[in-house]
């Protein structure tokens, strides 16, 4: 299988980390649980989130025309 991304050798501890601040913006208290504060992290291992992000690679690449539909990895 090829992938757009080559798996690293040593990938255990990939995350990406976001603060609530950064994803809810000025919006926090809309979204967040009493006790959640801007500072507060989000951790999103990136094995479970790699194939969403080949498959959104994918579609913007077709989108902007470096790939055809055809070219699909997976």
């Amino acid at each position: 299988m090829q992938t757009l991304f080559p798996i690293p050798k040593c990938h255990a501890d990939q995350q990406l980390i976001l603060s609530l601040e950064e994803l809810f913006r000025d919006r926090l208290g809309d979204f967040a649980k009493p006790g959640w504060g801007n500072t507060d992290k989000l951790l999103l291992p990136l094995d479970d989130l790699r194939s969403s992000i080949e498959q959104g690679t994918w579609r913007h690449l077709v989108q902007m025309g470096v790939l055809d539909e055809d070219d699909y990895l997976a």
